[in-house]
């Protein structure tokens, strides 16, 4: 297994995982830590409304897992959102951003392999896809189709949710007045050098998202 001497944090969302949290946070813990020099596991809680929040403080408690930081929403926002709060927080060389349910931590030594080499950006898109409504695919598929024709960007196979920015990246979207809104397309179109790579691993069921979801993730890029 390829090792790397950098500092990385992994920025993990979650939302109502309570019963699977602890089993989350430990394989997180020992894939991570077998392939960098130091590491720190920043979990952001969307808003859980079961016992999540008590898990993460046992978690956090003495005797639970090393290198934890919790933050925790107390209105549920997108995941992009949910996303920036743990990257303005992050201390590491390196900001990796992962949604547990959706993606696979096992692609992380790939997309540090990109990094340490002097890519700025590096987006995996997982092409196996969770369950959901066919409005909401509609939708969201309409709005992706307008914005490539706009933009000349795919949002959903070019700026997925899981990528990993250096700390350059990190530091210019924090001198932006709205940070938060810049994190979705900066990395994308801001001038950095960036790779994306596609790779197919299982899904977890998640709760179904709404049309009104799609429409405000696509109008808030």
């Amino acid at each position: 297994m390829t090792y790397f001497p950098v500092f990385l944090s992994v920025v993990l969302i979650v939302r109502n995982e309570s019963e699977n949290l602890r089993k989350i946070l430990s394989e997180a813990t020992e894939k991570v830590s077998k392939i960098v020099a130091d590491y720190e596991l920043i979990i952001v809680d969307n808003a859980s409304v079961d016992d999540s929040v008590l898990v993460l403080q046992e978690l956090c408690a003495p005797g639970g897992l090393p290198n934890l930081q919790v933050y925790s929403l107390t209105k549920e926002v997108d995941r992009d959102t949910a996303a920036w709060v743990g990257v303005e927080n992050a201390l590491g060389d390196f900001v990796s951003v992962f949604d547990p349910l959706q993606d696979d931590l096992e692609v992380t030594p790939q997309m540090l392999e990109h990094a340490v080499r002097g890519v700025d950006v590096v987006f995996a898109n997982n092409l196996t896809k969770p369950p959901q409504g066919i409005t909401y695919k509609l939708a969201y598929a309409g709005f992706d189709r307008v914005y490539k024709y706009l933009n000349g960007i795919q949002l959903s196979k070019e700026v997925p949710l899981c990528r990993l920015l250096s700390r350059t990246v990190v530091n210019f979207i924090l001198r932006h007045p709205s940070p938060e809104l810049s994190y979705r397309l900066l990395p994308a179109t801001g001038g950095f050098s960036k790779f994306n790579f596609d790779y197919s691993a299982p899904v977890e069921l998640v709760e179904k998202k709404s049309v009104r979801e799609a429409l405000n993730r696509g109008f808030g890029y």
